[in-house]
């Protein structure tokens, strides 16, 4: 077995003395340091010992094969802003590393056309019922209580099989040359990594106590929140009045005043009845909940425009 480091330099001087015993030639050798007196124990993340790793992609890491090309190691879905928090993604993993991978045309079709058929399977579901944004909403409110993963898992279960039975990763890693498929299930699990760890470092910057389990719900729920947002964004259809439209069209009740209409009027009067994209979104989230089945349709109806069902619409909206 190996000696130490520090047990084969403290024995420098004793190998000194041998070699000018047998006429070497003299070596001038530096004072070997005295151990320090206090060892760092300071960490940003101390050491799990329960805890599973955050590991979240394939179930045997790539730690082994072939060294990266520096072109490789360039690529990278881990960026960090000036204060030192992970610049987090707008889009899936997936497409963020098939950017990364910059790929020539023919190589990059056969996983563009995955990517958009899973675009459109997310476009027809967020359409057809508005209901899997309260389910979203149920899992992140759980929050770190026991019943948040069962309700995570079977979000992620229904988005995870939209479009088709093989996983999305997978179905684009397959597509892939074998060249390039390698770096990009690294580039991704890499992210993954990073995005777990960083998301219980910024709950210790708040105070907040988060175990690897509950970072890893989180940030797969955020994930498939942003999912879902850019689908609604994509089917939103803007028109003239369309807040004030919503409020005749709605039919409220008096418990719904102050929880639907009041945020409806304040949208309309600071955007003139003409939100964003991501101003209907916002607006959803927040009244969606006091809305019932049928008043769920009718905001479908009218901010995308057409009838979740391909039925005519309640009071005959285009």
């Amino acid at each position: 077995m190996p000696r130490p480091a520090r047990t084969i330099l403290r024995l420098a001087p004793l190998v000194l003395l041998a070699l000018l015993g047998a006429g070497a030639p003299p070596i001038v050798s530096e004072p070997v340091p005295e151990d320090p007196e206090n060892e760092e124990t300071s960490t940003p993340l101390p050491p799990i010992e329960v805890e599973p790793d955050p590991w979240l992609g394939e179930e045997e890491p790539l730690l082994a094969g072939p060294r990266l090309s520096e072109e490789q190691e360039g690529r990278t879905l881990v960026r960090f802003e000036f204060r030192g928090n992970l610049r987090r993604l707008d889009q899936t993993p997936e497409e963020a590393a098939l950017d990364a991978l910059n790929l020539p045309g023919p190589d990059r079709d056969k996983a563009d056309e995955i990517v958009l058929r899973r675009r459109a399977a997310l476009d027809r579901c967020v359409r057809g019922d508005l209901q899997i944004l309260l389910a979203l909403q149920a899992a992140r409110q759980a929050g770190t209580k026991p019943e948040s993963e069962p309700l995570a898992e079977a979000l992620l279960d229904r988005i995870a099989t939209m479009s088709g039975p093989i996983r999305f990763r997978d179905e684009i890693a397959e597509s892939l040359p074998e060249s390039a498929r390698r770096d990009f299930q690294r580039m991704i699990d890499e992210y993954w990594r990073a995005l777990v760890l960083d998301e219980v470092q910024q709950a210790r910057n708040r105070r907040e106590t988060l175990t690897l389990v509950a970072a890893r719900v989180r940030v797969t729920l955020n994930t498939a929140a942003n999912e879902l947002r850019r689908a609604f964004e994509r089917q939103y259809q803007p028109r003239e009045r369309v807040l004030d439209v919503l409020v005749l069209e709605l039919d409220l009740s008096a418990d719904q005043e102050k929880k639907v209409t009041e945020p409806l009027r304040a949208l309309a009067d600071r955007t003139r009845s003409q939100p964003s994209a991501r101003e209907a979104y916002d607006l959803t989230t927040k009244v969606l909940p006091y809305l019932n089945a049928e008043q769920r349709q009718i905001w479908s109806v009218v901010l995308f425009g057409v009838s979740p069902l391909d039925t005519p619409s309640p009071s005959g909206l285009p």
